[in-house]
């Protein structure tokens, strides 16, 4: 980790961003709530892959693109829906670790999220380590999946049975890293 450096110094260290820039999106934190991250994406001053390796680096967090994970019903079910929605979290891989302990990877909201973590140990019986991924993926009511890539205005909508697209929904949005399924 590195101590001490929050995301607006070091996406400047980065040369991502101006101080200038740096400067007017914590003004409008202030304001708005918006977590600095967010906003500078939301602006398009970076893309969210580049946001996600920078909050990679900051929090010593591996980074995982979900468009490369095989979102198998048995990896799936091994955290139930609820939990998943609760604690903005999703399942994308399990291994055996070196001691026979069972291993599951998360794509987490908040890698930070102790308690999600804790949580999701108590369901599964496995051993949980924290992703970051530049892309939100949630189970909707139907039972779909629904992915936004970073920056993109399409939601692809995959049916689970089979791992296969079946739609793409346009978002209404050039930023789509923050996706929420309501039920019906």
């Amino acid at each position: 980790m590195t101590p001490g450096r929050r995301i607006g110094e070091l996406l400047v260290a980065a040369g991502l961003v101006s101080e200038e820039q740096l400067a007017e999106a914590l003004t409008s934190q202030k304001q708005t709530g918006v977590r600095v991250g967010d906003m500078l994406l939301e602006r398009g001053l970076v893309n969210e892959i580049q946001l996600t390796q920078i909050l990679s680096n900051q929090l010593s967090v591996a980074w995982v693109s979900l468009r490369h994970v095989d979102f198998t019903r048995e990896l799936l079910t091994l955290v139930p829906r609820e939990v998943a929605e609760q604690h903005t979290l999703i399942p994308v891989h399990f291994r055996m670790g070196k001691q026979k302990q069972k291993i599951l990877y998360v794509a987490m909201d908040d890698p930070t999220n102790v308690r999600a973590m804790e949580a999701v140990s108590g369901i599964t019986a496995m051993h949980v380590r924290p992703l970051i991924a530049p892309h939100t993926l949630k189970l909707g009511p139907d039972g779909m999946i629904y992915l936004t890539c970073e920056n993109s205005a399409k939601v692809a909508v995959i049916y689970r049975k089979t791992n296969k697209v079946v739609e793409a929904l346009d978002s209404g949005s050039t930023n789509g890293h923050r996706l929420i399924i309501a039920p019906d």
